[in-house]
């Protein structure tokens, strides 16, 4: 709560930094804008949830106004940090070291960090916002035609921020997709960098890792200490952007799959029949009702019930029946097997071994059973 009051108070100066207009090749101002990301993002994690306030207190709705700021420029940061084949063509022309560092790694690493920060930073509004996809907010639109682009960033609406526009499904589609490519890439260059640490290097190999033309004279255990310093930089590199990478990847399938869940069974288009309409927020609410919930639990899911009707009015008012029976239609083709036999391989051989190994399994057979049973 602390720190969102330090943020809140300092608010000019975090919006300004949010709404980054430097270039991606900006180290400097790609770090404030990582560790800005970072500092939203944890105290989100930790914050105080809006029921807690009074609706008519005047800190209260200063508050709230304080927090949709930040929300609407940390969600149109996520567009803007996909990943894209030239950007990683562009990172690699920075061949040039600094200090022993590569700059364009460092880039593609602060990048990184910056889209995985931000895409936590989603996944924890929506998760904080209610229990089910009925109470959840609904924070991309069900557009899925960025799902399949080559380089998203490449379209004019996503070129710049702006606090008005709303990006759609089709981006966290697009980014599940590069990240999962990108994933494979740098898991094979980690594992053959990763090989050849623990073996005698060749000729070639002192020649490419010590940095030090074989021209020049130069003892051998000096040349064979450079190229293993290297090997054990790019090694560790690689492993911090596989991390990275993965962490994006396990964000994105929840709020996937939170997304689709809300389109695919609970949206109510707005061109309905009223009738319809006005039954099936009925029956959400006698369901509501069912919860046996005391105190404090109560009070919070009677505010999730109220900003829940809310909500759904906003996104009705938004989504037409032919914007729905589209995304039923291409949801299948964009959310492919193929997608999520490369996440669940992904998962199986880089993530096997932390805590939360199961829970990209559980969202990939929720995934398959919700196209099943709904498209």
């Amino acid at each position: 709560m602390e720190v969102l009051q330090f943020v809140f108070s300092h608010g000019e100066i975090f919006l300004n930094i949010l709404r980054d207009r430097q270039p991606p090749q900006d180290l400097q101002a790609l770090k404030e804008l990582s560790l800005t990301t970072a500092v939203i993002a944890r105290a989100q994690s930790r914050g105080v949830p809006d029921v807690e306030f009074n609706d008519f207190d005047t800190l209260a709705i200063e508050f709230r106004a304080h927090k949709m700021q930040i929300e609407r420029q940390m969600i149109s940061l996520f567009p803007k940090f996909c990943l894209s084949e030239k950007l990683n063509k562009q990172w690699k022309n920075f061949e040039s070291p600094q200090e022993g560092r590569d700059i364009g790694v460092e880039i593609l690493l602060t990048y990184l960090e910056i889209a995985a920060n931000v895409t936590s930073y989603c996944r924890t509004v929506i998760s904080a916002s209610g229990p089910s996809s009925q109470y959840c907010r609904i924070l991309f639109g069900p557009s899925l035609e960025e799902a399949l682009s080559r380089d998203i960033r490449s379209t004019e609406e996503y070129s710049v921020s702006s606090l008005t526009f709303t990006p759609s499904l089709g981006v966290i589609v697009y980014q599940l997709r590069q990240c999962a490519s990108h994933f494979m890439y740098v898991y094979d260059s980690h594992q053959q960098h990763q090989r050849k640490q623990h073996s005698s290097l060749s000729t070639d190999d002192l020649k490419e890792y010590s940095g030090v033309p074989m021209t020049e004279k130069i003892a051998s255990h000096q040349r064979q200490q450079l190229a293993r310093r290297r090997l054990s930089q790019i090694v560790n590199d690689k492993w911090r952007e596989m991390q990275q990478l993965s962490y994006i990847i396990e964000n994105c399938i929840f709020i996937l799959w939170r997304h689709l869940e809300y389109y695919l069974i609970h949206c109510v288009p707005n061109d309905q029949q009223p009738s319809m309409y006005q039954v099936h927020i009925q029956r959400q609410q006698q369901m509501r009702r069912l919860q046996e919930l005391t105190g404090a639990s109560r009070s919070i899911l009677e505010h999730q019930q109220h900003h829940y009707t809310q909500e759904s009015d906003e996104m009705s008012k938004i989504v037409s029946r032919e914007e729905l029976a589209a995304f039923k239609s291409n949801v299948t083709n964009v959310v492919s097997e193929s997608l999520l036999k490369k996440i669940q391989e992904i998962n199986q051989s880089f993530c096997r071994n932390r805590t939360h190994y199961g829970f990209v399994e559980a969202l990939i057979r929720r995934l398959r059973r919700l196209l099943r049973l709904h498209t």
